[in-house]
């Protein structure tokens, strides 16, 4: 049986510098209520025998209760799950519809997996319909047979794009709209993945949210799912107006295993440290700053890439303190479970994949939205069976695609933003 690479170890054998750390297992807290215990045909599910989270049961209470929801929760928190609960009971109960809105591609495919397995097991009928699936469904049933599957419907997955420029439509002429059937008998829309959005994005969202609330009157409830979200209370306040609902605002703890956390220096720097020592000659021509890394080992390992670029522009040919990522990313490979490599373009991704396959050929491969999305789904497919063991990608996979044999995520260079590292940690 494959055993994890042993990070530690592999970058002292390979003769780099480092620091580590370790985070702690986290797990949020339960509550003594089971998914079958309200919804009983779940127990033929992934959830059989699994109690909800506290804030899975706080969010389920306040929409059964009539209230929106901002679910505010790491990823791997179970966000979806708690709504779920509510829409069966609203298709049961009320015959109504539920619209939820992923913002990639590579989201929604992997969140179908998940919701048809319930949706099969408690009997709701699911569609899942962007552009791409438009056009596959239309080959397949006919365009009346597209609007019978619509109709049919009790929850339809889509992305914002595609529901904006069906709207364009409903508000020119309601019969030219694909989606009006469920517009009419629209309960519940949900929009997760918040915090994936810029402002400009955010704002048609909630332009989406205010048409769709006047179009199903005082009906519509909202949850709103989210990692992070830094002002609540706003967007609550927003939601309460359009939608004359009270909005409630769940925190949860995103269950979270042990993570051991390495941050590559460099390789062999007290040897890079000597040998510019010895073309910069007499270090006291240097910047003060540069010298003292210089002269001290332990300030070169925080300081070794700058020192490096400075001497650099002052025309001092150095050695590069910098990583193979090659030599370090290979070694994964024997992992027994996937590990993903976030660039910071497709552009480095493209270079990454292709380096690396020299190496491992089909062991690796690249997952962006220049690839087709039949190529990306076979990717997710074929990392889930074990037959790919790195991924390379600059965003796509960025907002928990549940591949679930992830057991490593590697950073080519830190994003931006904070926001954006907690998300490729997941």
């Amino acid at each position: 049986m494959l055993t994890p690479v042993d990070s530690g170890e592999l970058l002292r054998r390979l003769g780099y510098d480092f620091e580590a750390y370790v985070e702690p297992r986290v797990e949020p807290p339960r509550v003594d209520v089971r998914f079958e215990d309200l919804v009983p045909e779940l127990a033929s599910t992934r959830l059989r025998g699994l109690r909800l989270y506290e804030h899975q049961w706080r969010a389920y209470r306040a929409l059964r209760e009539g209230r929106n929801v901002i679910l505010r929760s790491g990823t791997g928190s179970g966000k979806t799950e708690a709504w779920f609960l509510h829409a069966v009971h609203l298709a049961r109960e009320r015959g109504c519809r539920v619209l939820a809105l992923y913002p990639t591609l590579a989201l929604a495919n992997d969140q179908v997996a998940r919701l048809s397995e319930y949706a099969r097991a408690t009997g709701l009928r699911l569609l899942q319909l962007d552009a791409p699936r438009r056009e596959e469904l239309e080959r397949e049933h006919g365009r009346a047979g597209l609007r019978r599957l619509v109709g049919e419907a009790h929850l339809v997955v889509s992305n914002p794009a595609f529901v904006l420029h069906d709207v364009k439509r409903l508000v020119a002429s309601p019969s030219r709209a694909l989606l009006e059937p469920v517009y009419r008998r629209l309960c519940l829309l949900v929009v997760d993945e918040l915090d994936f959005y810029g402002p400009r994005s955010i704002a048609l969202l909630l332009a989406l949210i205010e048409v769709l609330a006047s179009y199903t009157g005082e009906g519509l409830q909202v949850a709103v799912l989210t990692a992070t979200l830094a002002n609540p209370e706003d967007l609550a306040s927003f939601l309460e107006g359009v939608t004359r609902r009270p909005t409630e605002v769940v925190d949860g703890r995103p269950f979270r295993p042990e993570n051991r956390v390495y941050i590559v220096l460099g390789k062999d720097l007290e040897r890079v440290r000597r040998e510019m020592l010895a073309a910069v000659g007499d270090p006291s021509r240097l910047p003060d700053d540069v010298r003292r890394a210089l002269e001290d080992p332990r300030e070169f390992r925080r300081q070794a890439h700058r020192v490096a670029a400075v001497l650099q522009a002052m025309g001092y040919r150095v050695p590069s303190p910098g990583a193979d990522y090659a030599e370090i990313l290979e070694a994964y490979a024997g992992d027994p479970g996937v590990t993903l490599v976030f660039t910071r373009s497709i552009g480095a991704a493209e270079q990454v994949y292709r380096r690396l396959r020299e190496r491992l050929g089909d062991l690796v491969a690249v997952h962006h939205h220049l690839v087709p999305k039949a190529v990306r789904e076979r990717v997710e497919e074929r990392a889930r069976r074990g037959e790919v063991k790195l991924v390379v990608t600059p965003r796509t996979l960025l907002q928990g695609v549940d591949i679930g044999t992830v057991v490593g995520v590697v950073h080519l260079g830190l994003p931006e933003d904070v926001r954006e590292y907690m998300q490729r940690e997941g």
